[in-house]
């Protein structure tokens, strides 16, 4: 049974299949995680504190207790970052590709 999204899977699996050991470790570093993410409703005059779930990087997404910061959804860009030298095998997805790499025109950039 999956634990995440199935596109999440997919992802963790292509870079699985892929990563040397040192990329591993980097990409547990980054491993996709379901958390709250707290705002403020207001309706009524009142306003209310509430939590959504999602999905985050256990890295880069960590949300202070009690506050209402935003926080970057999984895959991250360093996940995004580790599937990019991988961009020309077939079971790459280019939603993938991290937004650093695009120009103004549209054209792809390689770092």
């Amino acid at each position: 049974m999956a634990r995440h999204a199935p596109w999440i899977e997919e992802l963790l699996g292509f870079l699985l299949m892929r990563l040397d050991e040192a990329g591993f470790e980097r990409l547990v570093a980054h491993e996709p995680r379901t958390m709250p993410a707290p705002y403020i409703e207001t309706a009524g005059g009142r306003a209310e504190q509430r939590a959504l779930r999602f999905t985050g990087c256990t890295s880069c997404s960590r949300i202070p207790p009690h506050s209402l910061h935003s926080a970057e959804e999984w895959p991250c860009r360093a996940v995004r970052a580790m599937a990019l030298p991988f961009a020309d095998d077939t079971g790459y997805c280019e939603a993938w590709r991290p937004e650093y790499t695009r120009s103004a025109s549209g054209d792809f950039l390689r770092t």
